[in-house]
């Protein structure tokens, strides 16, 4: 399985079965939000977690991908999705997702403002990787970041969402690595990683640039 982050909480990730290559863009976003989407990027699935311009430019993605916009379960090619409604704070529509492929199970917490509460965490179940958004402003802060992979527990957690963005206030994932006390790896542009190279026991904190 390989991972790439788009910026923000966008996330692509391309996974293969028997027949062929699986491709799942999450949360593909406007340029309005301040930063570019990058062009030429297909996918067979698209996972929208609300519907604001950080997450619903659908149109950004080329070929045919089916849409995943509401909560429930879905299946493409041998990749399974669970959408489960978590509302923002503010009580407006809001999905975080968990998705099985290759063995692996992946949580996105999606723009997620708020601390998630005891049957959300019980919806996502057992989680190997956990993209959690952090940054302050209109996602979680470092420490409510850092709260919610204490609560669910995954073998790895990457950051999403920091940086430089309208509405988002910038901030170093580095809070977010300290308060959960381990060292970060940094995958680079792209993360390649397979079921049998997460840590049993210990939690991994990974980094995409």
């Amino acid at each position: 399985m390989q991972i790439v982050s788009y910026g923000l909480a966008s996330i692509g990730i391309t996974t293969k079965n028997i027949q062929r290559e699986v491709r799942v863009v999450i949360d593909p976003y406007d340029n309005v939000t301040g930063l570019r989407f990058p062009r030429t990027i297909e996918a067979e699935m698209i996972l929208s977690s609300h519907d604001a311009p950080e997450a619903n430019n659908i149109a950004a993605v080329e070929g045919k991908p089916f849409v995943v916009k509401l909560p429930g379960e879905y299946e493409v090619a041998g990749v399974f999705v669970y959408g489960i409604s978590a509302p923002r704070k503010d009580g407006s529509p809001h999905i975080i997702f968990l998705i099985e492929a290759e063995g692996l199970r992946l949580a996105h917490l999606g723009a997620m403002d708020r601390p998630l509460t005891d049957d959300e965490v019980t919806a996502l179940g057992d989680v190997d990787i956990l993209f959690v958004p952090m940054g302050g402003g209109m996602v979680l802060s470092a420490d409510q970041a850092a709260d919610a992979v204490q609560a669910i527990e995954p073998r790895a957690a990457v950051p999403v969402f920091y940086g430089k963005a309208k509405g988002v206030k910038a901030e170093s994932p580095l809070p977010f690595v300290k308060a959960l006390g381990v060292s970060p790896v940094d995958a680079g542009g792209k993360w390649k990683i397979a079921r049998a190279g997460l840590p049993e026991e210990d939690l991994q904190v990974v980094t995409l640039s």
